[in-house]
């Protein structure tokens, strides 16, 4: 039976997960540094730690940069989890999207 602090760190996660696919669509249309690259996203080849230090890199960042606080800014799924939850959300578009651009594949 899931315990209400197993249910609760799992919302952080996926809280985290969100905030940090937000920062990075903001990061990209907004740094010139960036070059509109989007790091949330699993590229072929990579290894599941690519991902995870990709992702923990864009939380760190919303902390410093954005001036957002995370409590934990570390995922604290195991690499090969977050794995499924990152080739789930890569495609889908959150910052500035409409209703239909949110429910549809991203294409950039």
């Amino acid at each position: 039976m899931a315990t209400a602090k197993g249910i609760d760190d799992s919302f952080d996660e996926v809280f985290k997960l969100i905030y940090a696919k937000l920062y990075d669509e903001w990061a990209a249309a907004n740094d010139p540094t960036r070059i509109r690259k989007i790091r949330f996203r699993i590229y072929y080849g990579e290894s599941p730690r690519e991902p995870y230090d990709k992702i923990n890199g864009l939380l760190i960042e919303l902390k410093t940069t954005a001036g957002f606080l995370v409590q934990d800014e570390r995922i604290r799924l195991k690499p090969e989890h977050l794995l499924t939850s990152v080739s789930f959300l890569q495609d889908v578009k959150l910052f500035n999207a409409t209703r239909s651009e949110a429910l549809s594949k991203n294409t950039a």
